[in-house]
């Protein structure tokens, strides 16, 4: 009998499979079970990372500084701990695909799986549907190479900039440098409900002819992302992992650490164990999560402010912190420096 079945070759199921690989000699095959051929080359992970903690086994390119801008004011972060992180999905997925090929007894089936398969442990990582999502972070960029260099700081990440609410809806703008040439140019939203990716790419559209810049589009990004579950699958074949196990962040969307994280220490209890480890969210992280969530889904025209005044008074280190783990003291700092009425109101109302 096969030892792991991993159902659905996303970010969460091939990282599991590649960090079982790493171990050489496993106690039976392991097989993913994906129906595409070509893994997904259209979106960047991203994340925090303590720059004390030891690095994942793969390249990313790092950032020391991060940025958030509303209205004519611009806040810049500057990390001493801590650092941004990103890799683009199509060089994390190579190599996963490599790590999982030197292991013989791994392998990639392409195929549907309708029904449970018959395996010691099961990992279910196929995804949701949009229907079950709580709150919807909807995406659109393009990777823009520019014919000369642009002038954007290449060890910052701009996160958050020109944030704005239009109706319903809370817009940003996300810029990240790839070198001195290329620029990965995103538009944001947060809602209650998909926004059209027309719109979103009409954004991106008018900020370059904004800035007033020439190049070319090397490819395009575009996704949803769930912030939240509004309800859980009952159809799961097993352990849950990845959007369907609730490994994003619900209040930012933020997925690749939790699922890094949770792999390494997944991949040894099984070898150690032979005992699948269920991904679990901690209390703080939940309810923290729950204000922003409230916020979005009842007053989002305030989030601009919130973000704002919070990248204004806390230190850098602490937000890095506070966004990839919870906990009492930068959970603190958030209360702190965020605006008392809102949060209060969506945590008691």
């Amino acid at each position: 009998m096969t030892w792991v079945h991993i159902v659905g070759g996303g970010m969460s199921g091939l990282s599991l499979a590649a960090e079982l690989a790493s171990y050489g000699n496993l106690p039976g095959k392991v097989i993913v079970s994906e129906p595409q051929t070509i893994f997904s080359k259209n979106q960047t992970f991203s994340y925090w990372q303590s720059n004390k903690a030891e690095n994942f086994d793969f390249p990313t390119r790092k950032y020391s500084n991060w940025v958030f801008s509303f209205g004519d004011e611009v806040i810049t972060h500057s990390g001493k701990e801590w650092s941004y992180h990103s890799i683009s999905s199509q060089a994390f997925f190579e190599r996963c695909i490599e790590k999982i090929s030197l292991n013989d007894q791994c392998e990639i089936h392409k195929e549907f799986i309708y029904e449970r398969p018959k395996a010691v442990h099961i990992f279910d990582s196929r995804p949701l549907s949009i229907s079950d999502f709580r709150v919807y972070q909807t995406f659109y960029g393009v990777e823009f190479n520019f014919g000369d260099k642009h002038q954007l700081n290449t060890n910052t990440a701009y996160l958050m900039t020109e944030m704005q609410t239009k109706g319903i809806n809370f817009y940003f703008n996300y810029l990240l440098p790839l070198d001195q040439h290329s620029l990965l140019i995103e538009a944001t939203a947060f809602s209650t409900a998909p926004v059209n990716f027309k719109t979103l790419s009409n954004e991106v559209y008018s900020w370059i002819r904004r800035k007033q810049i020439s190049g070319t589009v090397v490819k395009i990004e575009k996704g949803i992302i769930p912030m939240g579950i509004r309800r859980k699958p009952n159809d799961t074949f097993g352990t849950p992992i990845g959007t369907r196990g609730e490994m994003g962040r619900n209040s930012s969307g933020y997925t690749f650490f939790n699922v890094q994280k949770w792999v390494q220490a997944a991949a040894k209890k099984l070898i150690y164990e032979n005992r699948a480890l269920p991904y679990s969210r901690g209390v703080l992280e939940v309810e923290s999560d729950n204000i922003f969530l409230k916020i979005i889904e009842k007053n989002p025209s305030i989030l601009p402010e919130i973000f704002t005044m919070i990248a204004r008074k806390i230190q850098p280190d602490h937000f890095a912190e506070f966004m990839t783990a919870v906990n009492l003291k930068n959970l603190a700092q958030i209360i702190r420096c965020a605006p008392k009425k809102p949060f209060l109101t969506a945590a008691f109302f």
